[in-house]
């Protein structure tokens, strides 16, 4: 398993370049492969393989999926749902096993929480309360006082 990583390693740019242009199940796929390559490693006891092959899930989630043409109108699709719920777990893990993850994706990652957060809608605020003169109240306690003024200056003359 180890040569087959450094080979790998090496078409990994060729390869998420060229998965653009492949069907987006493909790209489903290829991310499912990647998480079972990693659980037979773990089984066999080779943590390099498995941290690999965990780099490339979320290589593939991160830049491959995410960036296919076809992903705007198929993020709602339950597989890359179940892809994209699965990448913070699996980049924890990376983490956890001491792999390292480009600034770049990392960077890419926090682009996407921030647009999520952005699409959230905010909360919407109390509306303002009227200042006093425009509240009905104050407005009818006005007018009344302005017309009992103009009745006593009326009566005094």
């Amino acid at each position: 398993f180890s040569s087959s990583s450094s080979s790998s390693s090496a078409n990994s740019s060729s390869v998420s370049a060229t998965m653009s242009a492949l069907p987006i199940k493909s790209v489903y796929r290829s991310a499912d492969i990647s998480l079972r390559k990693a659980e037979l490693a773990r089984d066999g006891g080779n943590a390099d393989e498995r941290l690999f092959q965990l780099q490339c899930f979320v290589k593939t989630v991160r830049t491959t999926l995410r960036t296919h043409p076809m992903y705007p109108r198929r993020k709602e699709d339950a597989e890359c749902v179940a892809l994209d719920k699965k990448l913070p777990d699996v980049m924890q893990l990376v983490r956890d096993l001491g792999g390292e993850l480009s600034s770049s994706e990392d960077e890419a990652e926090e682009e996407k929480e921030e647009e999520v957060a952005k699409k959230k809608p905010a909360p919407t605020p109390a509306p303002a309360s009227p200042p006093a003169a425009a509240k009905p109240s104050a407005m009818m306690a006005k007018a009344k006082a302005a017309k009992a003024a103009a009745a006593a200056a009326a009566a005094a003359s």
